[in-house]
């Protein structure tokens, strides 16, 4: 069974899309842990002048893993813009 978008992708647009690739660059990314984690979210923090209570931070990274950096960082702006 085809995916129903590769109805609606003509082949030389394909093959247009497949050549822009040529000059990307690959980049992998650790996933941030335990310290390395925390430590991260604390100079998001700082970043936004907030300075988090350590078991409020540690209750924080706990929430939120380091597969997520995007919502940690959200709950973090969130929080830094609300006390602030």
């Amino acid at each position: 069974m085809q995916a129903a978008w590769t109805n609606h992708v003509s082949a030389r647009g394909a093959a247009a899309f497949i050549d822009s690739l040529s000059g990307a660059t690959l980049r992998q990314f650790a996933i941030l842990r335990g310290a390395e984690l925390r430590t991260w979210a604390m100079q998001r923090a700082r970043s936004h002048g907030a300075d988090f209570a350590p078991a409020a931070l540690d209750r924080l990274v706990s929430l939120i893993d380091g597969h997520h950096l995007g919502e940690l960082a959200q709950e973090i702006d969130k929080l830094a813009t609300y006390a602030g």
